[in-house]
């Protein structure tokens, strides 16, 4: 990687987050951490990340309605945002929110070539 790409990693699953971090740090992404999506808008106040990736199922604010805010703010417009997750929206207005879908179980391969992918450019792609 050509410079240090952010990524906002976005799961309440303590367990499953850390080893993601693991593998998106080996690859050498800079990876900032939130549990939910008021967690991960909070931390959007201290840095733009190159994209987001976060989980679906999470409490207090989820991975669509965080993908709903991000999209209607201009700030955040911008913002790649994929989502890994075990059971994807399946209505066409919610999938758009997403850059990328990707479901688990997947591969670390599977996740480091989105996160590339992702971070790879900054323009919403419908």
């Amino acid at each position: 990687m050509e410079s240090c790409k952010t990524i906002l990693l976005v799961d309440d699953n303590a367990d499953a987050r850390e080893v993601n971090v693991l593998c998106l740090q080996s690859a050498g992404f800079r990876i900032v951490e939130a549990s939910h999506g008021d967690q991960a808008l909070a931390r959007l106040a201290e840095g733009i990340p190159d994209a987001i990736i976060t989980d679906l199922r999470m409490p207090t604010m989820n991975g669509l309605e965080l993908a709903r805010r991000l999209r209607s703010n201009a700030a955040y417009l911008d913002i790649p945002v994929g989502l890994l997750t075990g059971s994807p929206p399946h209505h066409p207005d919610d999938i758009s929110f997403f850059n990328e879908i990707l479901i688990k179980p997947s591969g670390f391969d599977d996740l480091l070539a989105m996160a590339a992918r992702l971070a790879g450019h900054g323009i919403v792609h419908r």
